[in-house]
Parts: structure tokens; C-alpha cells; sequence
């Protein structure tokens, strides 16, 4: 009979423990947007202090790194995805293939930006 009365509450604690799963793994998607978007503006500064300084890039989401209007060379997108790939590897503690998820897409689009590429790594890192 004691444990009759104790099932409701065991289940309001596993809807609890679901509702915190649930929060955790949403603070733990946005700290991984934020890390991303922190590797990628440091892959930017990186390229930047290759650059000179008419040519050197926003980190803004929307600034066009690829494409006809694109602020860099094919050599300049390479060594971008390539500091993309370390800087994330190291913040996020993970290896993160950068080059061949980012690389054709970018190579192809019309305009590709620093906010695509975020989008990108994001999706790859989720699957």
C-alpha cells in the first residue's frame, strides 16, 4: 500500500529529471554556438594578420567570404577553413572536418558567409 503512494511522486521527479535533460542539453547547444562563433572569429583574426589592411575581413555573420563577391582568393578561403579547423578542434575539444563539409559548398555558392559557415560547422557537429 506504501508504495502506491509514492509512485506519483516518482513520476513527477522522472518529469523533472526529463525537463532538466531537456534544459541542460539547450545550455549546452547554445555554449557550443557560442564556442563556434568564438573559433571562427578567431580563425578570421588569424587569416587577418595575413592580410593586408584593405583586405582584412569582419567577423560578421554577414560578410561574404566567398562567391563574386567574395572578399577572398581560393588560396585565402583555404587557409581560412584551415584556421576554422584548429581553432574549432581546440575550443571544442573535438576534431571538426571543416575542409570537405565547407569546402565544396563554399566553393559553389553565390555569396557564402561567415554565417554560413557557422551554420555548417553547427550541422556537422549535430550529426
Amino acid at each position: 500500500m506504501l508504495e502506491h503512494k509514492f509512485l506519483p511522486l516518482a513520476g513527477k521527479f522522472r518529469y523533472h529529471d526529463a525537463q532538466q535533460k531537456t534544459e541542460i542539453r539547450r545550455l549546452d547547444m547554445q555554449t557550443q554556438d557560442t564556442q563556434i562563433q568564438e573559433a571562427i572569429g578567431k580563425a578570421v583574426a588569424r587569416l587577418n594578420e595575413m592580410l593586408d589592411a584593405d583586405n582584412r575581413l569582419s567577423a560578421e555573420a554577414d560578410t561574404v567570404i566567398a562567391g563574386p563577391e567574395g572578399r577572398l582568393d581560393s588560396m585565402g578561403l583555404i587557409n581560412l577553413l584551415l584556421f576554422a579547423e584548429e581553432e574549432l578542434g581546440q575550443t571544442l575539444g573535438q576534431p571538426v572536418d571543416v575542409m570537405s563539409t565547407v569546402g565544396d559548398r563554399a566553393a559553389s555558392s553565390a555569396a557564402f558567409t561567415i554565417g554560413e559557415l557557422i551554420e555548417l560547422v553547427r550541422q556537422t557537429l549535430a550529426r
